[in-house]
């Protein structure tokens, strides 16, 4: 089974053609571009920096960040909070509620598996933490979130469909049931703000162009092949929103609006448009609301 959170790797047996689909493209091919390895990542996002010597300092320094993160593998003890990330997701899942979204990522540690995550790590001493009386529910934990920030609260900037702003975080809570688990941190929103279509987060405050790209969003089901995973993904259904400025590359979403009622898998991802005309994924995160966690 392929986890359609964030991050989602490929199943063991990727290498065996499962089908084809458009012309002879196999899912080694869509796996090129949907999951391509860190490796071929990092030498994409390397060449960009090296060639492109307009970039932004704040665009400069996101690429360089995901190439830090690519590069070096973290412990226990140097895990970031979702809101540090380079990148980070996030979703509306109600009329009132909105916020900034992180996974549970479980990894074997000396034999044992655990969650890498440290929203997991500070959250642990909490009563009713995963307990029976919480599953299903949105729990949030103001003690720990003002112990963590006792003065100022973090912010961070938001990108919408077409504009960007800034916000801070004003509640850390956790959501936890058999099927979709996940960390929020609450936004403090206006009330003109509540209304903006808000995609991701991010500590950079990006140059950013709010474009369509529609040859791009054509690109998206052309390089999809049917039944290369074992959950459901809304990768076809990707539309661009923005372009990084001095670059190719490009932030899509799939999803529905105001509230997401239609996609089993909505989606944010950081694409790159190749020379070749390939797109490839450098960022990707999708919300697993068909429940594959249950399958």
């Amino acid at each position: 089974m392929v986890s359609c959170g964030d991050n989602s790797v490929k199943p063991e047996n990727s290498n065996t053609e499962k089908s084809l689909d458009s012309g002879s493209r196999t899912c080694d091919d869509f796996w090129a571009v949907y999951i391509p390895s860190d490796t071929v990542k990092i030498q994409l996002l390397e060449e960009i920096l090296e060639k492109e010597k307009s970039l932004s300092n704040e665009n400069a320094k996101l690429l360089k960040a995901i190439v830090t993160d690519l590069k070096h593998a973290r412990s226990l003890d140097s895990l970031p909070l979702i809101f540090e990330h380079p990148l980070f997701p996030i979703h509306r899942l109600g009329k009132d509620q909105i916020g900034v979204l992180g996974y549970s990522n479980p990894q074997e540690v000396d034999g044992q598996w655990e969650d890498f995550s440290k929203e997991d790590q500070l959250l642990k001493k909490d009563f009713g933490y995963q307990s029976i009386d919480s599953v299903g529910k949105l729990v949030f934990f103001p003690k720990t979130y003002d112990k963590l920030y006792p003065l100022t609260k973090p912010s961070i900037y938001w990108y919408s469909m077409k504009k960007k702003g800034k916000s801070s975080l004003s509640a850390m809570g956790y959501m936890g049931d058999e099927c979709l688990s996940y960390f929020q941190y609450s936004m403090n929103l206006s009330s003109d703000e509540e209304k903006e279509d808000i995609i991701f987060g991010s500590p950079y405050s990006l140059d950013l162009e709010f474009v369509s790209k529609p040859e791009i969003d054509k690109k998206f089901s052309s390089q999809m092949v049917k039944n290369c995973l074992d959950c459901p993904t809304n990768y076809s259904d990707q539309k661009v929103f923005a372009k990084l400025i001095g670059t190719n590359i490009y932030f899509t979403q799939a999803d529905s609006w105001p509230i997401n009622n239609k996609l089993k898998a909505p989606s944010r991802s950081m694409v790159l448009l190749k020379s070749d005309g390939s797109v490839v994924t450098i960022w990707n995160s999708e919300l697993d609301l068909f429940g594959c966690g249950c399958l």
